[in-house]
């Protein structure tokens, strides 16, 4: 995200679009993938960040709280009961 903005001059919004709802299109998995709606996956990185135009300014350190996989978290150095589904998980 970083790169693009500085090297391509392309804004936080579009960096996110083109790596989510313009990727899947370019696979043709837009009907699955690249956005969050009732019916596709729940693939998504939950950041440590105010918004996600503040994770550009800091290049080289991970904020990814979080990544969930079709609605399941799979990492997270993060444990919390919200995060992991709940009790009896």
């Amino acid at each position: 995200m970083s790169l693009a903005i500085l090297k391509l001059k392309m804004s936080p919004e579009e960096v996110l679009t083109a790596v989510t709802s313009n990727a899947a299109a370019a696979l043709n998995l837009a009907g699955e993938l690249g956005s969050l709606e009732p019916g596709k996956r729940a693939d998504l990185v939950v950041w440590d960040a105010a918004t996600f135009a503040e994770i550009p300014y800091w290049m080289g350190q991970t904020l990814a709280w979080a990544v969930v996989k079709e609605g399941r978290v799979v990492t997270s150095p993060h444990p919390h009961p919200l995060l992991q589904g709940g009790e009896g998980d």
